[in-house]
């Protein structure tokens, strides 16, 4: 068993700091979590979605049968087009299939309720612990709250967000000017996302729970999820004028959510045959907004300082893997902690703790670029941001539903487990025989063949519509 003196304190109790703190109790670390909210539930009702890869490492710690009566599956996928009416995609479906879990929606407020009452030990989880500075000390970090406490640990782990703390901390302590660019230059907002709920209009019977719904068009994106009692989930994402560099983008008044809502544009927007947009804001029930970060920060760690989930990484949600990867920071930390003190009689220095975060860093990095990077193009793509990605998503998309499935499961593929815990019994199809398939069929031929045919297919297409946008380079393709 590793040392139980090793002690790391986790900054937020957010989603991938809980997911952490489950992890090291199975692994047998100490661990403690400080979060600055005063209550144990969020104020603010939000959307989770979880991808199999996520729903995996939950089902190993445990988790995922207590969270069964508020997760709805997607079972269902549409996706609508200006003139060219809705289509099914079928990915639910192949996800389900390939890996043994479907993608699922939750509410976010609900599940870290349930993290935080099931979590085996409820005195390592302390409210209201606002943290202010992180000293360094000859034998271990220390971390300063705003009531004057101090807690003394081996590793700070940051899971407080995009607006980290943990993150500001370490660039002010290692005086690295990478490291302090870094913290805020590595987010931009180019959308704003408007979200809410609806009471479902009984005259659209199809609209049955676990379906989702997507409607695209030249600077705006509809998504929606029909959910328990009769409720849809939706959000809008409007683009800005510009991109604005972190922690700059402006607020939307209710004033101005209504207009943007409301314009002739969008209100006539089609979500599903018979279903326009106007149908679903007429029934609201709640209205929020927020910028949409998007960022991938590349140094992650110093010494005995790293940032995991929304404080190393802000996606898009058009690949549904923003809330998965998070949950994947926090057992690929968990695998190399384990594997680190396992056996061992000593504290490791913390020269090894700062290389054990450097390799944290490198598999993080080079599993989240990829998917930050399609997550991307995806909302470019769904939103029409230029010919290329207008022609992409209005005729490639809609007339090859397999590749769609195929991006899908692309990303799933290439998720972690927790190394020291039984995989569960409901994986249908071991990860590695898909990440086999992965290797040869989109790193090989079947890559070339993909790539081929959709440039044939949209080389047509846009000989057809307008020759000018006729161009040289292969389409960058992504999922939804």
């Amino acid at each position: 068993m590793p040392l139980p003196h090793f002690k790391v304190i986790i900054v937020g109790a957010s989603i991938e700091g809980i997911t952490l703190a489950y992890c090291l109790h199975r692994a047998g670390i100490n661990y403690l979590i400080l979060e600055r909210r005063n209550e144990r539930v969020p104020p603010r009702e939000d959307l989770l979605i979880v991808m199999p890869n996520g729903a995996r490492i939950w089902d190993q710690l445990g988790l995922l049968d207590r969270i069964t009566d508020f997760i709805v599956p997607i079972e269902k996928a549409y996706m609508t087009l200006p003139d060219t009416g809705s289509h099914e995609i079928g990915f639910p479906r192949v996800l389900r299939e390939r890996f043994g879990y479907s993608p699922a929606f939750m509410s976010k407020r609900k599940v870290l309720e349930m993290l935080y009452t099931h979590l085996p030990r409820n005195d390592k989880l302390k409210f209201d612990k606002n943290v202010v500075r992180i000293e360094t000390g000859p034998n271990c970090m220390r971390v300063v709250t705003w009531d004057g406490y101090d807690y003394g640990g081996d590793l700070v782990v940051g899971a407080d967000g995009a607006h980290s703390k943990v993150r500001g901390e370490m660039a002010r302590l290692s005086k690295l000017e990478g490291l302090t660019m870094d913290v805020n230059n590595y987010m931009t907002v180019e959308y704003v996302r408007i979200t809410g709920v609806s009471t479902q209009d009984l005259d659209y019977p199809a609209l049955t729970r676990g379906t989702m719904l997507t409607s695209n068009c030249a600077g705006q994106n509809i998504a929606c999820l029909v959910g328990k009692n009769a409720e849809i989930i939706w959000s809008i994402f409007l683009k800005f004028d510009c991109k604005y560099p972190y922690g700059s983008a402006p607020e939307l008044s209710e004033k101005e959510i209504r207009q943007r809502c409301e314009n002739t544009e969008l209100y006539d927007q089609a979500l599903s045959t018979d279903l326009n947009w106007r149908d679903v804001w007429d029934r609201r029930k709640s209205v929020s907004m927020m910028p949409m970060e998007e960022g991938l920060r590349e140094r992650g760690h110093w010494r005995d300082i790293v940032c995991i989930g929304g404080s190393m990484h802000k996606t898009a949600p058009h690949t549904g893997q923003d809330t998965s990867c998070s949950i994947e920071d926090a057992a690929e930390l968990a695998n190399l902690l384990h594997g680190r003190l396992r056996g061992r009689r000593t504290k490791p220095s913390t020269e090894e703790i700062n290389i054990l975060l450097g390799t944290f860093t490198q598999r993080r990095i080079r599993r989240l670029k990829p998917i930050y990077r399609e997550a991307k193009r995806a909302i470019r793509h769904m939103t029409f941001c230029g010919p290329w990605n207008r022609l992409i998503a209005r005729y490639y998309l809609t007339r090859n539903e397999q590749v769609i499935a195929e991006w899908f499961s692309k990303d799933v593929a290439g998720g972690v487990s927790v190394k020291f815990l039984p995989l569960p019994e409901r994986s249908e199809l071991a990860w590695s025989d898909i990440q086999l398939e992965q290797h040869t069929y989109w790193g090989g031929v079947g890559t070339t063949r993909i790539q081929c045919g959709s440039w044939a297919a949209l080389h047509t297409v846009v000989v057809i519509e307008s020759p000018r946008y006729i161009g040289r380079r292969k389409p960058a393709l992504c999922p939804l």
